[in-house]
């Protein structure tokens, strides 16, 4: 029931999508489950080469990756009036 709500259409979804998939992810199989594709959401795919799945939150990449999109969306946001 949750797979077909999440495939069904997201109009309007302001929320921007980051997805880490690794082709040495032992959980997530195939790898290509771990891709977020959806027509209506803003998504960045990142491909992360020979890493396991638990590693994943800990490698630099992916650490430098999250601290970059969480930048620019806090830069991207207009200020809110004090």
């Amino acid at each position: 029931a949750v797979l077909v709500e999440l495939a069904g259409p997201a109009p309007g979804c302001g929320t921007r999508f980051v997805a880490f998939h690794s082709d040495l992810d032992e959980l997530i199989v195939p790898t290509g489950n771990a891709r977020l594709d959806h027509p209506d959401l803003q998504v960045s795919n990142v491909p992360v080469r020979a890493v396991g799945h638990v590693s994943l939150p800990m490698h630099g990449r992916v650490v430098g990756e999250v601290c970059r999109v969480l930048r620019d969306a806090h830069f991207a946001e207009p200020l809110a009036a004090a």
